[in-house]
């Protein structure tokens, strides 16, 4: 509990999460809303705080999170349309886990299409409840979404779009 940093309200801004140490974190959680933008790829964001800063918009744009210095094992992006992207012949979807690979990330967690805000709060509670248990991503992954089957949110639309991208391995241990 005393290493961990919570960002909610005004605090989670993007001139907050651009001032953090965030290589000293081996789990970044983004539980907000996300934007993608088609036409223009690098303007996709996650849409954080906006505190009337001339500096920051309060979009933390994918060409901002190139910039990043990130040492994470796990980034997560609970927001929508964070996986999907205009497809690129070689490199795959240009969205918003590219930039967080390039800044240090060894895997992410991100959504293909629109989340609901009550399916992705019991999902990531379960979710983080197996890696806490020691288990690996993937196997977290794999058993959150057998246990999304039997909950109110059964339907694939609520938990299939959360993928997962990058090393497998790279949380094995839990916390």
């Amino acid at each position: 509990k005393n290493k961990r940093k919570i960002l909610i309200g005004v605090n989670a801004s993007e001139e907050t999460i651009k001032s953090l140490t965030l290589d000293s974190f081996r789990f970044i959680h983004f539980a907000c809303h996300g934007f993608h933008d088609y036409k223009y790829p690098l303007r996709s964001s996650l849409i954080l705080t906006n505190n009337d800063n001339k500096k920051n918009d309060g979009f933390l744009q994918a060409r901002e999170i190139y910039g990043l210095d990130i040492r994470a094992d796990l980034v997560v992006l609970s927001a929508c349309q964070t996986g999907s992207g205009l497809m690129e012949t070689v490199e795959g979807p240009i969205g918003l886990m590219r930039p967080f690979f390039y800044a240090g990330a060894r895997s992410v967690i991100s959504s293909l299409w629109q989340i609901n805000d009550k399916a992705s709060l019991l999902f990531m509670k379960e979710f983080y409840r197996y890696l806490g248990h020691g288990y690996s991503t993937t196997k977290a992954l794999q058993l959150t979404k057998k246990r999304m089957l039997r909950s109110i949110y059964s339907s694939p639309f609520y938990w299939a779009g959360l993928i997962l991208t990058g090393d497998p391995a790279a949380v094995s241990t839990g916390f």
